[in-house]
């Protein structure tokens, strides 16, 4: 009943962008604001079977000793919980409704986890995903889905995400990032111009590559989030960047592709339009050939001390 659910909610959405015009209404505050805040989106059960995900993962976690929490990525590839998420749920319908694309695939997804005493190298500072979508010739036009796992008080226990509104009037030195970064004289800047939501579990925020952000410090408990990151249209493939403090294995999945060519590949399967449920890869991992945990864990202590 659940995957009917899903299916229909789905299935509705992709109907309902049918117009130009429903789709260039819906895609403007995304555009304009850089961020948009999506209510309800999934249900309780479908976050809490989420949460029972990332707590049965066991993985030798390389960014922990950067102060976070990030296993691997590409988990839609082992956890079937995952795939259908993606797959069936009617979040590709909304980042396609919210950005006007005509097409929507899957770069890569993974769990982000802090507690109190962690200090985030690169998620705790002011960043933009550029550098995440590097891999194809269009990085900016790459789209992030951030999903909480439990309630999110910012006035409370925090363990929310700050945004920058694209149109703040932030000085041109804080508009240009390098590697993603930003100097520390522009965490004035945008903190001043901050936003910050409370949240829900079903509740979702999409932001752009672009879209100036960071994690609010926690106070007490722990917060968990998913994050999928979409692909938009038909980009190019330009190569595999190593030019991250930890290697994603989006960036060693086998895809075969080169330099120029359209990012058509099972590395990279394509959420939206919507195709029958039937058509799903059943052996994902042998198609895509992604790394096991313990070959990524190899491919990080390689490039940390190559770095």
């Amino acid at each position: 009943m659940l995957r009917l659910r899903v299916l229909l909610v789905g299935l509705l959405l992709s109907l309902s962008l049918c117009t130009g015009a429903s789709h260039s209404a819906a895609a403007a505050p995304l555009a304009r604001r850089g961020f948009v805040v999506a209510r309800g989106v999934l249900s309780i059960d479908e976050v809490d079977r989420l949460r029972a995900v990332h707590a049965s993962i066991r993985s030798p976690r390389v960014a922990a000793w950067m102060g976070q929490d990030i296993p691997w990525d590409a988990l839609w590839t082992e956890h079937d919980e995952l795939w259908d998420l993606w797959r069936f749920s009617p979040v590709a319908a909304l980042v396609a409704r919210a950005t006007g694309a005509a097409r929507v695939s899957l770069l890569t997804d993974f769990f982000v986890h802090f507690q109190p005493s962690h200090r985030p190298y690169v998620v705790g500072q002011w960043h933009v995903d550029t550098t995440s979508f590097d891999i194809v010739d269009t990085p900016a036009a790459g789209v992030s889905v951030w999903i909480p796992l439990q309630d999110v008080d910012p006035a409370g226990a925090g363990g929310s995400l700050y945004t920058v509104n694209k149109t703040s009037p932030i000085s041109p030195m804080c508009s240009v990032s390098h590697n993603g970064m930003f100097s520390p004289a522009c965490d004035t800047e945008f903190w001043r111009y901050r936003n910050v939501h409370s949240w829900r579990k079903g509740d979702m925020l999409l932001f752009t590559a672009r879209t100036v952000h960071r994690s609010q410090p926690i106070a007490g408990g722990a917060r968990t989030a998913l994050v999928g990151r979409f692909l938009l249209d038909a980009p190019r493939f330009r190569g595999v960047s190593l030019d991250t403090r930890t290697v994603q294995r989006k960036n060693l999945c086998n895809h075969g592709l080169r330099s120029g060519d359209p990012v058509n590949s099972s590395c990279f399967p394509q959420l939206y339009p919507w195709v029958p449920p039937m058509h799903r890869y059943r052996r994902r991992t042998r198609r895509t050939r992604v790394p096991s945990a313990w070959s990524w864990l190899w491919a990080n202590l390689w490039w940390s001390v190559a770095a």
